[in-house]
């Protein structure tokens, strides 16, 4: 599959279930929509 693919994406050298990275990927959306919205990021 590797061979056939035209872009390969790493998050570094460990192995994540596809549900994992999808948390990952909304929480990055989420972080730089509030950012780009001008919204604190944390909240105290």
């Amino acid at each position: 599959i590797k061979s056939r693919a035209n872009e390969l994406w790493a998050l570094g050298t460990l192995t994540f279930p596809h549900q994992l990275i999808r948390i990952f990927a909304v929480e990055q959306i989420y972080r730089a929509h509030t950012i780009l919205k001008g919204e604190p990021y944390h909240h105290p």
